[in-house]
């Protein structure tokens, strides 16, 4: 049973992972990120801006969509753009990362609740939502913490080169 569900598992896993895959490859094919980065830096878009920009979208989309598929599929588009305009990788991996998770314990869907749910079948909906409101306040805190001050997330892997 368990090596069942545990197939069952990885396989979904794998096809989400084929699916991304294939959809970078056409965003590549389809020349979407050259498109996308020449349009945003003819905007005069602030790195700033844009980092607040594309944190709000996925923050919006991790409500609805999990992590792993979300990051497979929005990071190939956005990640070259962050490099035109000079973005550091890894403090903008970090935030994108920061807020998706925000974005699955926040409603209307809050899949990570649903997860929870499922486990333990006797807790009502509503007392998840209310028990994960401090973790979501902390989350954004955190996340305003290191957009402010980005050396925190960089610190360690500069001293590493």
């Amino acid at each position: 049973q368990a090596l069942r569900e545990a197939g069952v598992t990885i396989s979904m896993v794998f096809l989400i992972l084929v699916g991304a895959l294939l959809f970078t490859r056409f965003i590549a094919w389809c020349n979407l990120s050259d498109v996308l980065t020449n349009l945003i830096t003819g905007m005069g878009l602030s790195p700033a801006f844009f980092t607040i920009l594309v944190l709000i979208v996925f923050l919006i989309l991790g409500c609805f969509i999990d992590l792993m598929p979300l990051m497979l599929i929005g990071v190939p588009i956005v990640f070259p753009i962050s490099q035109t305009l000079g973005i550091n990788p890894i403090w903008f991996g970090v935030l994108i990362n920061l807020v998706i998770n925000i974005g699955s314990i926040t409603p209307p869907v809050g899949i990570n609740l649903f997860v929870l749910k499922g486990l333990q079948k006797d807790i009502p909906m509503a007392t998840l939502f209310r028990a994960a409101i401090p973790f979501t306040v902390a989350y954004i805190v955190a996340t305003a913490v290191l957009f402010l001050v980005p050396p925190i997330i960089t610190w360690l892997p500069e001293a590493l080169k």
